[in-house]
């Protein structure tokens, strides 16, 4: 059994420029975050003034976070030093599938949609100070991901406990270590959330959701299987070494990253195994999950996207009757994986929003 008491986060591993990474324990779930602009000690002291709003990215499908890291370096540059953390999802990355980490809660290192939901409310729960302001940013599932987020943190007390993720016993739990470690369960600030490209209904019928089912349910074992082949035939220094001449050298940084967790196994299996969950589970429109979040929330999509397309957007705000929804179909040309070649341009722009919004 593993008590987060013993997995406090281990600051100063430098990494990519003054981005900094820790693995650390979430009620026994070992969880790769990066930070920029602060330490996570820091964020947990609730009366601290230095630092009073933090951004939070959370990650689309991979959940690898390192992909990330020129965008949580460019949201942090362009608010002029808000820090900005950035969490992966549990057991994406192959630093948290070590041997020595075993999940209290959990028998598998493997989580599903749900289970990824319920362990960001637990994070914030556990590393951020009572009166911090949260500003979170979402990239696709990410986006479905913070929706819940804002519903959970939003409603009275009463209602939280119905919208538990997991079961009565684990949420028992959970409240007991937050107890024994002084920390008060439920307040915490969510001011604004961004959600770029969100996948939060239709996956399945999404124009990237016809051609991606048939591999995710049918033939993910087999997959699975090739990719044990590729990486036993060819070592990983080999790998990197090819991405490196596929890629510049500022790209191939963070890239190599990113896929040094994809070319394990383990940690693709828990990819596909997620993405079939979402296809399963992210369906129609939740109207009352909107409504939950409509006053604090900015839906982003652009056109010839095929997981969140344009029209998704429009359907949006017909559907909720224009009720104050704030949906934006850009013009800018993103893709949907941004992260490669856009990271600079979409962190100005949301960081654009939040100036308009005054949360920054």
């Amino acid at each position: 059994m593993t008590d987060n008491s013993d997995l406090e986060p281990e600051e100063g591993t430098a990494c990519l420029r003054d981005i900094f990474s820790n693995v650390i324990g979430v009620n026994g779930v070992p969880t790769h975050v990066l930070s920029i602009g602060c330490t996570l000690s820091q964020l947990q002291i609730a009366s601290s003034q230095e630092f009073q709003k933090v951004i939070l990215v959370v990650p689309g499908n991979p959940g690898c976070i390192d992909f990330y890291r020129p965008f949580i370096r460019s949201l942090y540059d362009q608010s002029q030093g808000i820090p900005v953390i950035g969490i992966s999802h549990a057991f994406h990355q192959h630093e948290t599938l070590a041997n020595n980490w075993k999940s209290r809660l959990f028998q598998k290192d493997v989580f599903n949609l749900q289970q990824q939901v319920q362990h960001k409310i637990d994070f914030i729960n556990l590393f951020f100070g009572e009166k911090l302001e949260v500003i979170l940013v979402g990239h696709s599932i990410g986006g479905y991901v913070c929706l819940k987020l804002l519903q959970y943190f939003d409603s009275e007390p009463e209602r939280r406990r119905e919208l538990g993720i997991l079961s009565n016993d684990v949420c028992i739990a959970d409240e007991q270590i937050l107890h024994a470690r002084n920390i008060s369960l439920y307040r915490r600030s969510i001011t604004r959330g961004y959600l770029m490209m969100p996948t939060f209904e239709r996956m399945k019928v999404s124009p990237r959701g016809q051609k991606t089912i048939w591999m995710i349910q049918h033939f993910r074992y087999l997959v699975l299987f090739l990719h044990f082949l590729f990486t036993t035939l060819v070592p990983q220094s080999l790998f990197s070494t090819v991405i490196g001449w596929i890629k510049s050298e500022s790209e191939s940084r963070f890239i190599r990253l990113g896929l040094d967790s994809l070319y394990r196994t383990r940690c693709l299996c828990n990819v596909l195994f997620m993405a079939n969950d979402e296809l399963k589970t992210v369906k129609d429109l939740d109207p009352q999950l909107i409504r939950d979040s409509i006053k604090k929330t900015t839906f982003y999509y652009t056109p010839g996207d095929g997981w969140a397309p344009a029209h998704y957007g429009e359907q949006l705000k017909e559907r909720m009757g224009y009720e104050g929804v704030n949906v934006i179909i850009g013009c800018e040309g993103f893709s949907h994986q941004f992260l490669e070649k856009d990271s600079e341009r979409a962190a100005e722009l949301i960081v654009n929003w939040c100036r308009k919004d005054n949360v920054l």
